[in-house]
C-alpha cells in the first residue's frame, strides 16, 4: 500500500529556484555576448595585422583595445 505524503513547498523555496534559473540564464547570455565581441575583436586583429599591416586606416576597435581581456571589464553589451 502506497502512502502519499503531501509535500509543502514554501514560497521562499520556490522564489529561490526561480532566482537560480533566472541568474543562470542571464550569465549564459552574457557569456555568449562576450564571445561574440571577442570574435569581432579577433577578426579586427587579423584584418589589422594581415591586410592593413597596422596602417592608420585599421579598425579602431582593435587598436583602442589591444588586449582582449580589457573588453570584459570595461564594457557591458550595450556599450559594445
Amino acid at each position: 500500500m502506497l502512502i502519499e505524503q503531501a509535500v509543502e513547498i514554501s514560497a521562499n523555496f520556490y522564489n529561490d529556484i526561480k532566482t537560480i534559473i533566472s541568474e543562470s540564464k542571464i550569465a549564459a547570455v552574457r557569456s555568449v555576448n562576450f564571445q561574440r565581441v571577442l570574435m569581432y575583436w579577433r577578426l579586427g586583429e587579423r584584418i589589422f595585422v594581415e591586410e592593413q599591416r597596422g596602417e592608420e586606416r585599421a579598425r579602431q576597435f582593435y587598436r583602442a583595445y589591444l588586449k582582449a581581456s580589457a573588453l570584459r571589464t570595461q564594457f557591458n553589451w550595450l556599450q559594445y
